[in-house]
């Protein structure tokens, strides 16, 4: 017996466009929006963000309709610019960040 499973499946891709549309919509259907923080959590968040100590935290934040986890040291806080440069040299947003656990 001959294997046609290929030959099912090829006619979908046929059409670039259709699979260009096709990766679009998985993407875009696991986005959300960005959550809003009541003024409980952004006291809570600023506390911690006070008296952080050096160790080593994981902090919530929103980019692009995604929540990311993200482990790291924060190497300084920069209230001008309203974003924290960590020990990566990477930068977040003040207004991205969604969660900071110890």
């Amino acid at each position: 017996m001959k294997d046609n499973t290929m030959k099912k499946w090829q006619p979908y891709k046929s059409l670039i466009e259709q699979e260009i549309e096709l990766k679009k919509m998985r993407v875009n259907r696991d986005r959300i929006e960005k959550p809003i923080l009541f003024d409980d959590k952004l006291e809570e968040l600023n506390y911690k963000l006070q008296n952080y100590n050096g160790e080593m935290i994981t902090i919530q934040y929103f980019n692009d309709g995604y929540l990311y986890n993200k482990t790291c040291k924060i190497k300084r806080i920069d209230p001008i610019y309203r974003s924290i440069l960590l020990d990566d040299n990477s930068k977040l947003s003040l207004e991205n960040i969604v969660d900071i656990i110890d």
